[in-house]
């Protein structure tokens, strides 16, 4: 497997934890968003893939 960029192992960001999922959750619909292009979109998609 490829090691990721700046790390010799994987972090996964998905949270397990009903409760601490459900305040994070809950967290991010306060955050600001941002309203992009979907060529933006698909672009951070592809940077993403690699």
């Amino acid at each position: 497997m490829i090691k990721p960029v700046g790390s010799d192992e994987l972090q996964p960001r998905f949270v397990y934890d009903v409760a601490e999922h459900d305040k994070l959750s809950a967290e991010a619909e306060g955050l600001p968003s941002v309203t992009i292009s979907s060529q933006a979109a698909g672009n951070a998609v592809m940077m993403g893939a690699g």
